[in-house]
């Protein structure tokens, strides 16, 4: 991580050999001479104090190479000693992810509480320790766990192993609190002193006492899971039960709606046997005039043949044929026209007889007469 040098972070404060204590690389001897070795007990390996430099910050060096847990267990180690000697810390707001927003929640403030005893525990997979902490409660004490985290974060196995001996697990955000003082100072930042500063015990007080409260956060609460799985279920009861009520309007108008294409379909039947019942008994009327027609003619052999004959004819004739027949004998003076079927007027040619609609019928002046009886054919000849 180059923005918080990673590995390459310089410690001050190194293990006294003869005391077990952590010493600040200002109180130790320069050289070989400070009697200390790296916090990690993992690493073990002997440091060297620079403190005598006017150019470079004092710092602890390993002999033999970069330790890369040796920082975050020194931060442990301060962080428990601010705890024990404030007797309390700053416990950030808790809240979980409400279900459908994804919005947070609250569960309560942010808010410092007094601390029955601290100790150091160790975390599987994680070769720095974290803080375990006693909060008495209303329900009798609480155990909480704080991790500070600045080169090497939680993950997902060592919150696991965590949650099962804790209501709660802390993360000191103390990468984050590098990166926000490194944009603080801008492009001209002073790395050694950010160092310096991060190691400091004011620092760590002003994160375990709230005063830098947005660099500690919840990785897990009991008390949030719990609210937060209920709110799931709830919130998932609720969209059953939506889901459940929309299938059965659903089911419900599928219901109406084929209660009515069974109306429909019991109209359209009783319909269609009303008509055959109709064409039926039209058939059967026909089929008595039929027969009576052939009694009769049977009966009248000869008026039945005209009967016949005219029926053929009539058969045979075009609407207008039909039509001239009937209106022959309704127009019966030449001078004078008659009106017919659909308000037409009717003529007879003075020449030829025939009869015929205005259509046909040279209207005019004929010969300086005012003559409506002649048709066109009859007028072009």
């Amino acid at each position: 991580m180059s923005d918080v040098w990673g590995e390459s972070l310089p410690i001050l404060y190194g293990r006294s050999v003869t005391t077990g204590e952590l010493v600040h690389v200002d109180d130790a001897p320069n050289g070989k001479a400070c009697g200390c070795v790296c916090p990690d007990p993992g690493c073990g390996q002997p440091l060297i104090a620079r403190n005598n430099g006017k150019k470079k910050i004092h710092h602890f060096a390993h002999i033999g190479g970069t330790c890369a847990w040796s920082a975050e267990y020194l931060l442990a180690e301060l962080a428990l000693e601010v705890i024990r000697e404030r007797g309390r810390v700053w416990f950030p707001e808790l809240a979980y992810e409400a279900p459908g927003t994804h919005l947070p929640e609250k569960v309560s403030e942010g808010m410092e509480l007094p601390v029955c005893c601290a100790e150091k525990i160790e975390v599987e997979g994680r070769k720095a320790p974290a803080i375990a902490l006693e909060i008495r409660t209303s329900r009798g004490n609480a155990r909480y766990v704080f991790v500070p985290e600045l080169v090497h974060v939680l993950d997902g196995e060592q919150i696991a192993s965590l949650r099962k001996e804790c209501r709660g697990i802390v993360r000191i955000g103390l990468r984050s609190l590098m990166r926000s003082m490194k944009t603080l100072e801008g492009k001209h930042y002073d790395r050694e002193e950010l160092a310096v500063r991060i190691q400091s015990k004011e620092v760590m007080e002003e994160l375990l006492s709230g005063r830098r409260q947005r660099h500690l956060e919840w990785a897990w609460n009991a008390k949030a899971k719990e609210l937060g799985d209920r709110a799931w279920a709830l919130y998932a009861q609720r969209k059953k039960e939506e889901r459940q009520k929309a299938d059965a309007e659903k089911e419900r108008k599928a219901v109406i709606d084929q209660a009515r294409r069974e109306k429909v379909r019991l109209a359209a039947a009783k319909r269609a046997e009303k008509e055959r019942a109709q064409l039926a008994q039209a058939a059967k009327a026909a089929a008595e005039r039929e027969a009576a027609r052939e009694a009769w003619e049977e009966a009248h052999p000869v008026q039945g043949r005209s009967i016949r004959d005219e029926a053929r004819r009539q058969k045979a004739l075009s609407d207008m044929d039909r039509a001239r027949e009937i209106m022959a004998p309704i127009v019966d003076d030449v001078r004078r026209p008659a009106r017919g079927l659909g308000g037409k007027r009717w003529y007879r040619c003075e020449k030829c007889g025939k009869v015929g609609p205005a259509d046909e019928f040279a209207i005019g002046d004929v010969s300086g007469v005012w003559n409506h009886g002649i048709c066109l054919e009859c007028n072009w000849r």
